[in-house]
């Protein structure tokens, strides 16, 4: 009996130590934001991006990311577009905060932010911590959304001191772009240290962005050149470039893209270089360098129903004429109070205005000729989706009348048959008025 039960001991602690090994069933992913890490040299630029995982209809996000201001500038901090209203405030130095705004809720994973740092000259080698600071995040239901974290790091290195390095910076022809329309990505060395040759590789996400051509700026167009474009690779364009005489400073090439995209989002065109090498031989380096550029299309202006007027274009001194207000097809305008606004001293009215309310339909008038106004209140229980004349208003040009009469419109409190605001246009129109 004594043995079975050692037997049983023994396999009953075999089972717990094979469930000890076996995973647990994976357990729901928690929403993170995270900042990248980087490395660079004191002098150089780098950079880094705020993403965020396992998001569930995130509609505010509230995050402030935290830097050591004495040893690095913040060049840019450009948001991905990912949230369909974002602040990024950078007036604090050693701070960047985020504020985004999404109403349909934003879910999954995406790019946040992308930040630019330039490491101070005299920065020493090390880890300088990037740390994020999560304000309040909501979801779409205004619950409060539970967001781990991931901080970051900017490791500043030794510098090599066998192997001289030179320093290329990017800019860009424009900040923003849209689709279809192109953007020149172009690389700078203001001191190249005798550069005559090297390989540099530029890298562009082609999701966003076509390759459209590689050009080469005054710098590198020096003595007996060869050069090579490969732009074969998806994604990456590299010039292999030597000359029998020293690059000299300033733009070196360009490249030019094209806009793939209709997202609003943020691209970002890094380059990097191998086989660096002076006139003399001498072997160089260099750390990357990028730009990014914000991708966002341009707001199409709403097309709103009008309130149109209706009037002559031409009248003489002392002549009666017709204004005539009228809705346009699919307002949906069930109720407004609207005004129709002119110049008492060039135009009066002449008699009580005329409702062209349908049946069913109650339109209320008030004049005041001194201020030059005739307001009207108008109510359609069910609404107007069809094109249909409110109200006819009789003028009179006044005989000292010069030029030009404009006659305009406004509303307040328009809205549907449910209530809900309605937004029209409301164009003004001008009548000539000639003596007789």
């Amino acid at each position: 009996m004594k043995r079975i039960k050692k037997r049983l001991a023994a396999l009953l602690t075999a089972v717990l130590l094979l469930l000890s090994v076996i995973p647990a069933a994976a357990a729901e992913a928690e929403p993170r934001l995270s900042v990248g890490s980087a490395s660079l040299y004191a002098g150089n630029n780098v950079t880094v991006r705020v993403s965020a995982e396992d998001m569930e209809s995130v509609a505010t996000m509230d995050f402030t990311l935290l830097y050591d201001a004495e040893h690095f500038t913040l060049n840019s901090a450009v948001s991905s577009g990912v949230f369909s209203y974002a602040d990024v405030n950078t007036g604090t130095a050693g701070e960047v905060r985020f504020l985004g705004l999404a109403a349909d809720g934003v879910s999954g994973s995406a790019e946040i932010m992308t930040l630019s740092f330039t490491a101070a000259a005299n920065t020493e080698p090390g880890d300088y911590p990037l740390y994020l600071s999560i304000g309040e995040i909501y979801s779409v239901d205004l619950q409060p959304c539970e967001m781990g974290r991931s901080n970051g790091t900017l490791t500043v290195l030794q510098q090599q001191t066998d192997i001289p390095s030179i320093f290329f910076n990017c800019g860009t022809s424009v900040f923003q772009a849209a689709k279809d329309e192109t953007v020149i990505f172009t690389f700078y060395c203001y001191s190249p240290k005798s550069l005559a040759g090297g390989v540099f590789r530029v890298a562009y996400d082609p999701a966003l962005l076509a390759y459209e051509d590689l050009m080469l700026q005054n710098g590198m167009q020096q003595g007996n050149m060869i050069y090579d474009v490969n732009s074969a690779q998806s994604g990456r364009v590299v010039l292999s470039y030597a000359t029998d005489e020293a690059v000299v400073g300033g733009a070196l090439f360009s490249v030019r893209f094209r806009v793939v995209t209709e997202e609003d989002t943020g691209a970002t065109v890094t380059m990097t270089t191998d086989e660096l090498y002076a006139d003399s031989s001498q072997a160089l380096r260099s750390d990357p360098c990028s730009a990014s550029l914000v991708i966002q299309q341009p707001e199409v202006e709403p097309d709103y129903p009008n309130l149109c007027i209706t009037a002559p274009d031409e009248v003489y001194t002392d002549e009666a004429f017709t204004v005539t207000l009228s809705l346009e097809e699919g307002s949906s305008v069930a109720a407004g109070d609207f005004t129709v606004s002119y110049d008492p001293s060039q135009l009066t009215v002449t008699e009580e205005p005329v409702s062209l309310a349908a049946e069913g339909q109650t339109l209320m008038v008030n004049i005041n000729y001194s201020n030059g106004t005739v307001k009207f209140s108008f109510i359609a229980q069910d609404g107007i989706d069809s094109a249909q004349d409110l109200i006819e208003i009789r003028f009179r040009a006044a005989s000292n009348a010069e030029y030009t009469a404009s006659i305009s419109a406004s509303g307040r409190g328009v809205v549907d048959k449910n209530y809900h605001a309605v937004t029209l246009d409301y164009p003004t129109v001008a009548v000539g008025i000639h003596p007789l």
